[in-house]
């Protein structure tokens, strides 16, 4: 059985992508931009999925 661990050996991107987000240094305006995203897709996705609720659809 195969260990489920990761290793530096076998997994070359993991460390790459990590480095890569610690040398990027982001600005508030893209953490604002990134959090309004998130926030207006949330809404979306929670007011179809109470509208689905209430219609009957997912009982």
């Amino acid at each position: 059985m195969k260990s489920l661990r990761f290793s530096r050996e076998t997994n070359i991107y993991l460390p790459n992508i990590l480095d890569k987000f610690k040398k990027k240094k982001s600005s508030g305006g893209a953490f604002v931009t990134w959090f309004l995203v998130w926030y207006f897709g949330s809404s979306i996705l929670l007011l179809l999925s109470l509208h689905s609720y209430y219609m009957g659809f997912a009982r």
